[in-house]
């Protein structure tokens, strides 16, 4: 049985895919320009722990199996769509399944959220979220692990790191409708338009400093400190403020397309790696869009059309037969 969608929510996916679109929009022009740089970090610091806990509200310990199959899948199809350019392009023919550096690596991180969360289901989920938090915290210290490729391996850095934003999600999934209530208050959602704001003027009035530290928002680095912890410490504060001021921030009625288009977001996040990457491999971004600062623009208001465009009803193979495959299977063994 299907589940009445929350438009909240719905609205709130949508809004966090563009920001996943526009970051990796956003990335090839941190090295080009100080203001880029602050957008850079405005939106790493918040975007993928913010999309991470919201799946992590929405987890179910139901047909496990399937979901893990399905994100396995989308997996190794957007690894496929990332590698097509640079193949085409740049004559690079390297495909490594097991190293998720890239966009693709979010695919995987789901999967083996679903089923660690599946795993320790009998365990106190807060005692749990301590553990996980206290491993991101001093995860950094391991100078082992951060040798060489080994952190992208199965995305095990960023894993650890974000895990906590998934069980946080986890221990607040009863409370979805509360959380719409409360985002619906005029002054929470001023207070969380004032937050996303302040967080934006920081990045880009201190972008030396807030950039210095962009390694931390991607979770898959490591600070050399001996207050490495505090950093993290500091990442996660980050993450969860701003994350929660861009809820609050999000209308919670029902918008239209817009809202149709938040139960879709999975499509758009596999399709815009093929579209983005062909954009760059095949010389598009250096011959039109990086030539003087208006096409570098255009190139960043690109990400709005794109991401409405994706979410069109033609997009949704193959996500759609990706995540309800397995489901089929399994029916068909059931009736045997």
């Amino acid at each position: 049985m299907e589940t009445k969608r929350i438009a909240a929510w719905d609205n709130i996916k949508w809004f966090a895919i563009l920001l996943v679109v526009m970051g990796h929009f956003v990335e090839p022009l941190a090295g080009k320009s100080t203001v880029y740089q602050g957008l850079f970090c405005f939106i790493y610091a918040f975007h993928m722990p913010l999309f991470i806990f919201i799946s992590g509200l929405f987890h179910k310990d139901t047909r496990i199996s399937q979901k893990v199959c399905s994100y396995l899948g989308i997996y190794v199809v957007s690894k496929v769509f990332d590698y097509i350019p640079d193949a085409l392009f740049m004559d690079k023919y390297y495909l490594s399944l097991l190293k998720a550096k890239n966009i693709p690596w979010y695919m995987l991180a789901m999967a083996v959220y679903i089923l660690l969360t599946y795993a320790f289901r009998n365990c106190d989920k807060k005692a749990l979220f301590v553990v996980f938090f206290l491993m991101g915290l001093f995860i950094t210290y391991d100078t082992v692990l951060y040798k060489g490729d080994l952190p992208d391996y199965f995305a095990i850095s960023r894993v650890i790191v974000f895990y906590p934003f998934y069980l946080l999600g986890v221990l607040l999934t009863d409370y979805k409708t509360k959380m719409v209530k409360l985002f619906e208050n005029k002054w929470v959602k001023f207070i969380g338009v004032c937050i996303v704001l302040a967080w934006l003027l920081i990045c880009l009035g201190n972008i030396e400093f807030v950039y210095k530290y962009r390694p931390l928002f991607t979770g898959r680095n490591r600070i050399s400190s001996d207050w490495a912890f505090l950093y993290r410490l500091a990442n996660y504060l980050i993450a969860t403020v701003v994350g929660f001021g861009f809820m609050a921030a999000i209308p919670t009625r029902n918008l239209g397309h817009i809202t149709t288009f938040g139960s879709r977001t999975l499509q758009v996040y596999l399709w815009h790696i093929l579209l983005q990457s062909i954009l760059i491999t095949s010389g598009v971004w250096d011959t039109v869009f990086g030539v003087n600062a208006y096409m570098k623009v255009v190139w960043l208001l690109i990400p709005i059309p794109l991401t409405l465009f994706l979410s069109l009803k033609i997009f949704r193979q193959p996500t759609d037969f990706l995540m309800k495959a397995p489901r089929g299977l399994s029916k068909k063994q059931e009736t045997k």
